[in-house]
């Protein structure tokens, strides 16, 4: 009988152990996945005398890795053939935050 009672704590022990650790690595799970950056789109209306660094440097942050990569994703969004732009011209620009 006391062979019977050893093996039932242990295993309750054990279920114990497990679940603690399953509830550990979800909520690591869901803690990483709030940090993810969403990103939304604003449009804005160019200026006399805006450039699209300008513009960039206006919009852009840390998520990015640098000024030439947002202006590539801005390029590529707004199927621009060049860099230059015009007053009075939209252009929708990525938010990251």
């Amino acid at each position: 009988m006391k062979q019977k009672k050893s093996k039932g704590g242990i295993f309750f022990i054990s279920i114990i152990l497990v679940s603690i650790l399953l509830l550990n690595f979800i909520n690591n799970t869901v803690i990483g996945a709030s940090n993810i950056p969403t990103k939304s789109y604003i449009t804005v209306t160019i200026n006399i005398n805006d450039t699209l660094w300008d513009i960039a440097n206006q919009y852009m942050n840390d998520n990015y890795y640098n000024l030439d990569e947002y202006i590539d994703e801005v390029i590529m969004i707004n199927s621009i053939q060049e860099t230059t732009i015009y007053a009075g011209e939209k252009l929708t620009l990525p938010i990251v935050e």
